[in-house]
């Protein structure tokens, strides 16, 4: 796994400004039937940053809960990383994702982002727009943008 100091500060910046104007709520789409609530099992917030690295093998996955509760989630890893997110992630948030951030289009980094979103949804995705991207990368894309995530 591979740390790049470059991608936190960013991020870390993005989610202090979330303090002064928190994102705006989702609306309701009227032809999806209202899902029931999900229960996670994370604190409160506690005033303090928590940075979560993950496990995933080849690739990088991380997790950033701010003083006031906001999250961000860093790539996912590869797609065989899915399960050990998909069961992590719940432990550590109160609700669902405020922003996932994708650093490029390498599978290694994203490979385990359908299943994350299905397990704990996700507010906003923020990801490099770079041309020439993989077929299956715009294909992930189309499939997140279909679950009513705001790319930015």
């Amino acid at each position: 796994m591979s740390f790049r100091p470059r991608v936190l500060l960013p991020i870390l910046l993005a989610l202090a400004a979330c303090k002064e104007s928190p994102p705006p709520p989702p609306q309701p789409v009227a032809t999806r039937p209202a899902e029931p609530p999900r229960r996670y099992f994370g604190g409160t917030p506690d005033g303090k940053l928590h940075v979560y690295f993950f496990d995933v093998g080849q690739g990088d996955a991380a997790l950033i809960v701010s003083p006031d509760g906001y999250t961000a989630l860093v790539d996912t890893g590869p797609a065989s990383a899915a399960e050990h997110l998909v069961n992590r992630l719940p432990e550590l948030l109160t609700q669902r994702l405020d922003l996932v951030v994708l650093t490029h289009p390498h599978s290694d980094h994203h490979g385990a982002l359908e299943p994350v979103l299905k397990r704990v949804g996700a507010r906003q995705l923020l990801e490099p727009q770079l041309g020439a991207t993989p077929k299956a990368y715009d294909a992930l894309l189309g499939a997140v943008a279909s679950q009513g995530v705001e790319f930015i």
